[in-house]
């Protein structure tokens, strides 16, 4: 799923903030995106909408954490750099943190009574984060970009004020030149696609309008990604009447093109390999689609195997995908192979533990979904066990359930993927019942 999309849902949840709130979302359980961190090289993180899942193991085993009073309704989670490893993410409640991988959170201060859309975090400063903001998530309103120095415990002014007419929806630092900031937004009635970038971290912007290379009649722009290697080179999501484009600029806005267009789709996810390969997947009407480019995004080309995806990341060789688990078994899988063969890896009834910092809290949410058959009820009172110190897991991570022999894991556990080199980019008592799975489809590939 895309930030614009995300940030549309979380306008629509802050309706719902005021009410009690009972167990998680409501909603069918789903998976948001996925994260698969560089600094932490053994950890795979997913977003979903009852909380998050969480493998500090290379996916052997999986804890949860649920939603809690801040993170209720929370999307865009991610996890900001080296040496905090802070979980950062947006709800009704505004921008919030977490230093301890979920198992409490911290709202921002600074913000004050607007709404968070979008939240950022440097990939090289882990005290610097952006925010975008607006005093009201519907026309009319006021849209600026705030900034941090410490983390997100506090917001101070603006760096970038949207005029009276504009939208902004997406906010990202480049990795190679952390001054160069990119805004999205569109402006008007017509919903004008613009890009705004600063080079010296917001004292002057420049503004493009993109209009002239998109789409005939785009009327929306999301900010996919910025190359990590290439301060000047963007990815964007383009909506228009004929469907949805991923666009490409390479200098920064002043030109931009449309490698790929999906006539009657969406896009869906997106990520950069460490190879320099693109993957780009959709949806056109029923039929799940997915793209490769090996040539920086001049072309992109079908790839065989396409999944119902959420969400993707990457690190070394191994690509994840969150997947959409209305459609699929799966909450995970992942590919060796640059999308052209997938491997299972992860379905909600293989999450063995609640994160052990938040058992109680999440317990009544657990037996709940447990109920629904969203995983075995013996896992609602599981132990997860301390992190294996022979691994490099962040500190205070859980590192699975603990079997009434004090070993960590689960013997019929199904095939993982292998250790994964790290690089990042675009849902029970023991014995045979800690093992239980649902009926699956064949493997992919």
């Amino acid at each position: 799923m895309n930030r614009r999309t995300l940030a549309a849902l979380l306008a629509a949840a802050l309706s719902l903030a005021a009410a009690p709130m009972a167990r998680g979302d409501g909603a069918f359980p789903n998976s948001q995106n996925i994260m698969a961190p560089a600094a932490l090289p053994h950890e795979i993180l997913l977003g979903t909408n009852f909380g998050l899942v969480i493998s500090v193991d290379d996916g052997r085993t999986w804890t949860w954490s649920c939603e809690q009073t801040l993170n209720a309704y929370a999307a865009l989670y991610q996890v900001g750099p080296p040496p905090a490893n802070r979980l950062y993410a947006v709800s009704p409640q505004g921008v919030i943190r977490s230093d301890d991988t979920a198992c409490t959170w911290s709202a921002a201060a600074g913000v004050g009574s607007s709404a968070a859309l979008d939240v950022f975090a440097d990939p090289t400063d882990p005290n610097r984060v952006l925010t975008v903001t607006t005093t009201a998530p519907d026309a009319g309103s006021l849209y600026e970009v705030l900034a941090s120095s410490n983390g997100a415990a506090t917001f101070g002014g603006a760096i970038y004020t949207a005029g009276p007419d504009d939208h902004i929806t997406g906010v990202e630092i480049a990795r190679s030149a952390p001054q160069t900031v990119y805004v999205t937004l569109t402006s008007g009635s017509s919903f004008v696609p613009k890009l705004a970038q600063t080079t010296d971290g917001g004292a002057h912007w420049t503004l493009h309008d993109l209009s002239a290379g998109l789409t005939p009649g785009a009327y929306s722009l999301g900010l996919i990604a910025v190359d990590p290697a290439d301060a000047q080179k963007v990815y964007l999501r383009v909506g228009a009447p004929t469907g949805e484009a991923l666009a490409i600029t390479t200098d920064g806005g002043a030109s931009v093109a449309l490698p790929l267009n999906l006539p009657g789709g969406a896009l869906t996810a997106f990520a950069r390999m460490p190879s320099g390969s693109l993957i780009a997947t959709g949806a056109v009407q029923t039929d799940e689609v997915a793209y490769r480019s090996t040539d920086g995004g001049n072309g992109f080309q079908p790839l065989p195997s396409a999944l119902p995806v959420r969400g993707l990341a990457s690190r070394g060789t191994t690509l994840y995908a969150a997947t959409d688990t209305m459609s699929t078994t799966w909450a995970i899988e992942t590919s060796p192979d640059e999308g052209m063969t997938w491997q299972p890896l992860m379905a909600y009834p293989d999450i063995q533990a609640i994160q052990s910092c938040v058992m109680a809290v999440c317990q009544d949410d657990c037996e709940y979904r447990a109920g629904m058959d969203q995983w075995p009820e013996s896992m609602c009172s599981a132990v997860a066990a301390p992190a294996d110190a022979g691994a490099t897991p962040g500190a205070g991570r859980d590192a699975g359930p603990t079997s009434p022999s004090g070993k960590s894991g689960c013997a019929c556990a199904t095939g993982r993927a292998p250790s994964a080199e790290p690089w990042g980019c675009l849902v029970p008592l023991g014995g045979l019942l800690l093992c239980r799975r649902r009926k699956r489809g064949p493997k992919r590939g």
